[in-house]
């Protein structure tokens, strides 16, 4: 079984408060392999986090049954 996927690279956010309404903030070329690149404020994703009404934080205990979320960590790679 052969499986092919088609799509964009994006960098997403919660489709909440002063986000987009379709939740990206950056989208690539339909089709290409290609590296989407954005900023977001930590200050923004941390009130995502608390305060908007799409939480996905506050539900990651659904997804792993019996089990803390995943400490989750990011390397910042400057490209200058």
């Amino acid at each position: 079984v052969l499986d092919e996927n088609y799509g964009a690279a994006a960098l997403y956010a919660p489709p909440d408060g002063d986000s987009p309404n379709d939740g990206i903030l950056s989208i690539g070329e339909l089709g290409a392999s290609q590296w989407v690149y954005g900023e977001v404020d930590p200050d923004r994703v941390a009130r995502w986090r608390t305060e908007g009404t799409v939480r996905p934080h506050e539900h990651w205990p659904e997804q792993l049954p019996g089990g803390p979320a995943p400490a989750l960590s990011c390397e910042i790679v400057s490209l200058i």
